[in-house]
């Protein structure tokens, strides 16, 4: 039950903040869900950019090696209370709209394909 709350949380705060370019995944159960960026962002060079907004999550990468969820961020809602939710939503949503703003281009990272 407290699994549920904060993940009905997690999806209240996306669907007030985020920007509409973004979509994401609404489980039926776990512990995170999955944000998906528009095609040619990539979620590594947003985590390194969010992480100085003060919050941040795990790139997508990180679950698969062939590029398929470049653009894909994995959001936890096991861990925090729901004050904490709403703020770090705040928080990332407020990233992603800076981060989308621009078109991508050359982030400077290497080892991510096409994805910038």
């Amino acid at each position: 039950a407290i699994y549920q709350q904060r993940r009905e949380t997690m999806l209240k705060a996306l669907d007030r903040s985020m920007p509409r370019q973004v979509s994401w995944t609404r489980p039926d159960g776990g512990f995170s869900l999955l944000l998906e960026l528009p095609r040619g962002y990539s979620s590594v060079a947003l985590f390194l950019f969010a992480i100085d907004k003060g919050v941040s999550f795990l790139p997508g990468p990180l679950f698969d090696i062939d590029q398929r969820f470049v653009n894909c961020c994995r959001i936890s809602y096991a861990w925090s209370d729901e004050a904490e939710i709403k703020e770090g939503i705040e928080l990332l949503a407020s990233a992603v709209e800076e981060f989308i703003s621009r078109p991508p281009g050359d982030s400077g990272l290497s080892g991510l394909g096409s994805y910038q």
